[in-house]
């Protein structure tokens, strides 16, 4: 199981990185920045439905500040 977790971790962030480096810097239309920042959420959301209490305590504070 653990190494499921990892990859999932691994995928999660690889894609939040290329919303972040990516998709954002180069959308003009404010619906796609809207778009990409809540599948920005949505990932984070992913990453924190398998972790324990203080690392989702974590995860929900990050979900909150990356908006």
């Amino acid at each position: 199981m653990k190494k499921m977790e990892v990859k999932l971790a691994d995928t999660c962030n690889d894609i939040m990185i290329m919303i972040d480096e990516s998709l954002i810097p180069s959308s003009t239309a404010w619906k796609s920045f809207v778009f990409y920042y809540k599948m920005k959420d949505n990932y984070y959301m992913y990453l924190v439905e398998f972790k324990n209490d203080n690392e989702r305590k974590k995860g929900s504070f990050l979900v909150t500040q990356s908006i």
